[in-house]
């Protein structure tokens, strides 16, 4: 039978792998994006690594260009709409 495996998602003080949830309408470019209470105005500060996850509040409209890297998952949190996005999502290696 094979092993199963857990993944943990670990936050950025032990660099390793982390949730980030922006919110363009009511996130603070100083808070630190690791919880919906503390969610950030912009990814774009952000240093995200490999493993990943980036979440962008549902409803809200995102202006910034989204550059899509590669192992790091996107994806919405909350009720409502799917984000919406101005410009396209680009891909970066």
């Amino acid at each position: 039978m094979p092993k199963l495996l857990k993944r943990i998602y670990y936050n950025e003080e032990n660099n390793a792998m982390a949730t980030y949830y922006i919110d363009p309408q009511n996130g603070q470019a100083e808070n630190n994006g690791l919880s919906p209470t503390a969610a950030k105005k912009s990814y774009t500060d952000i240093d995200v690594q490999s493993g990943d996850r980036i979440l962008f509040k549902r409803g809200s409209f995102i202006r910034d260009r989204l550059y899509a890297k590669k192992y790091v998952s996107y994806g919405a949190y909350s009720e409502g709409n799917p984000p919406t996005f101005r410009w396209q999502i680009l891909h970066r290696p």
